[in-house]
């Protein structure tokens, strides 16, 4: 997560300082703040999508569900496991990036719990993907993926406010 932060924070550095001087702080920090936001969205609804699917494909190919089931663990536990403990590494960026979302808000002069805000709501939104992960690939073994209905989600979901404009 340092390394992480640490080439985000170099990042942000270099391209501000290779910008024109006209372009305001303010202006790069809506940009950056708008490029760290797709890049927390990828990170959650991609790839841990993808890392909960391979801990549970791993689980069957392994046999070690079958070791789930012989322990005293109940099934919440288990779920929780799949929830956590294979994106961990997923969570902890997400940290970084709300961290880096909330000082560029406050860069931008937009309200700082705004990012805040944003990152509860994308909190309700993955729990909501990341289970239904979970439960596809339970029940298929982990051999489906839903990271290409996501994406397709995604984009329809973004064309409906849109639309929806248009027709006024």
């Amino acid at each position: 997560c340092a390394i992480y932060a640490g080439a985000l924070l170099l990042f942000n550095i270099l391209i501000y300082r290779s910008m024109p001087e006209e372009v305001q702080l303010s202006t790069f920090a809506n940009g950056s703040l708008v490029i760290t936001i797709f890049i927390e969205v990828g990170l959650l609804l991609l790839v841990g999508v993808i890392a909960i699917r391979k801990a549970v494909q791993r689980d069957f190919t392994s046999e070690m569900i079958t070791s789930h089931r012989t322990t005293a663990m109940t099934g919440h536990t288990a779920a929780f496991g799949y929830l956590t403990g294979a994106p961990l590494t997923i969570l902890c960026l997400t940290v970084v990036n709300w961290i880096a979302c909330t000082i560029l808000a406050g860069l931008a002069g937009n309200p700082i719990p705004a990012a805040t805000v944003l990152f509860v709501i994308l909190a309700c939104l993955t729990a909501m993907v990341w289970t239904f992960t979970l439960l596809v690939a339970l029940s298929t073994r982990g051999a489906t993926s839903i990271g290409g209905w996501v994406i397709a989600l995604g984009v329809v979901l973004q064309q409906v406010p849109s639309q929806v404009y248009l027709l006024h």
